[in-house]
């Protein structure tokens, strides 16, 4: 019987160690960063992996994933032959921040405590030199008094401890002062890497962030992959710079971008390119539902009492203010999907319930204001940027240079003397150039 279950668990083992030969070997790497599109708000960030796979299937597993991504936009795809079956993401505790730029700040600051303990305790060491100095001139004081009253006292000897008193003294203090101003130093750097630190690591716990592909059997091949995802904390802004040449009838435009990122991640020797397009998860359009409107005959009022019925008066700020509210409030809901299909719904309700209670011209210059918004916001874009940019996760901006134009103009002078002295240059500029200017100081 005994021995019908040891070949019974020999043979279990046996299974176990044979299936285990059939699971994914593990493989760890971080990638390369290689590509940042940055969006309004957004950035889709693409990741290079190119390792030797084995023989079987294998899990590839991309550690260093940044604090700011947003898990569900994570996808992969292989430039060869060999697939990515699936992509997962998970989450681990750590002890601690695994970041390279957090690990550097913790070794600089860990150093910076071990100086500052240095120097305290040899300022310590030199009070003590101090006390034990401070006795030693007490005593000569009272030993000079003694011999001054037996009439003992001559002045070489005198003369040579005074000065040596004096010296030492000055010593001491001169020690004393070079330790303080280095400890206050050492505290400053000190207090401005633990600011940086908590800027690095605001909003962040101390947890390790993975992507894990599921390769396909390669056949001992060197293959590449491309993770992809999406995270928050990028933006970028359009600025112009303007230098008219009249005498040539020209503009040089540079076409900048003001680009800042706190993503958690550095972008190093990265392909940038600048998008306005609006990435989504969710892309299901929304359904417009009825909208519900009912007739009422109003109640009689007293002439010059409150409560009359009629259309409503909105000022032209009060239009552009409401318009402007219900643009921006559409474009944040519709990035969720038909999770947001009621709120969209309420939105077109309001501005139609808006419009029923307008006169005609204020109507039409609603009208044109929507157009103006549609026409700035419904354009989507992409400007590629040449060259490799490195562009790290902090809260500093940097600009970068889009493009550089020289486009034809003409000029004319404009004076006013009624109202000042200045006479003005004003162009008028043709963009023939094939890209796009989008509005911005």
């Amino acid at each position: 019987m005994k021995s019908q279950q040891l070949i019974t668990i020999a043979a279990i083992l046996f299974v176990i160690l044979a299936a285990g030969n059939i699971f994914a070997e593990e493989l760890t790497t971080n990638g390369t960063i290689s590509r940042v599109t940055v969006y309004r708000g957004q950035a889709l960030v693409t990741r290079t992996i190119s390792t030797d796979l084995p023989a079987g299937a294998s899990e590839i597993i991309v550690k260093g994933l940044p604090s700011r991504i947003i898990p569900e936009s994570i996808y992969a795809q292989s430039t060869g032959e060999v697939k990515v079956l699936s992509v997962r993401y998970r989450e681990q505790a750590v002890g601690e921040d695994v970041r390279t730029e957090v690990k550097e700040l913790d070794e600089q600051i860990e150093q910076l405590k071990n100086q500052i303990h240095h120097s305290e305790v040899q300022k310590g060491h030199l009070d003590g030199q101090w006390a034990m100095f401070i006795k030693l001139r007490d005593f000569v004081a009272d030993a000079k008094t003694a011999d001054l009253n037996r009439g003992l006292l001559q002045f070489e000897p005198i003369k040579g401890l005074a000065e040596f008193i004096m010296q030492k003294g000055q010593e001491y203090i001169d020690q004393t002062l070079k330790f303080e101003d280095e400890i206050v130093q050492l505290k400053k750097q000190l207090e401005l890497l633990e600011r940086k630190r908590g800027e690095l690591t605001a909003g962040s716990a101390r947890t390790e962030r993975e992507a894990v592909l599921f390769i396909s059997p390669s056949g001992n091949k060197k293959a590449s992959f491309e993770l992809n995802y999406l995270v928050d904390g990028a933006n970028w802004l359009q600025q112009y710079n303007l230098r008219a040449s009249p005498d040539k009838s020209n503009v040089l435009i540079e076409y900048n971008a003001v680009i800042n990122q706190v993503s958690g991640e550095n972008w190093d020797a990265v392909s940038l390119s600048l998008s306005t397009a609006e990435p989504t998860i969710v892309a299901e359009p929304p359904s417009l539902q009825p909208m519900k409107i009912s007739l009422f005959m109003p109640q009689p009022v007293a002439p010059g009492q409150p409560g009359s019925f009629g259309p409503v008066i909105y000022s032209e700020q009060e239009v552009g203010r409401k318009i402007e509210q219900f643009a921006q409030s559409r474009k944040l809901n519709i990035k969720k999907g038909m999770t947001a299909n009621a709120e969209l719904n309420d939105l077109a309700m309001g501005n139609q319930a808006m419009i029923f209670n307008m006169y005609g011209s204020d109507i039409k210059q609603l009208q044109e204001k929507m157009e103006e918004i549609v026409r700035r916001e419904g354009i989507s874009v992409v400007y590629n940027i040449p060259g490799k940019l490195t562009l790290p996760s902090r809260n500093d901006q940097q600009l970068v240079s889009i493009a550089s134009i020289t486009a034809k103009a003409d000029f004319t002078l404009v004076a006013t003397p009624l109202l000042t002295y200045y006479v003005y240059l004003q162009g008028q500029i043709l963009n023939d150039s094939g890209t796009v200017l989008l509005p911005g100081p």
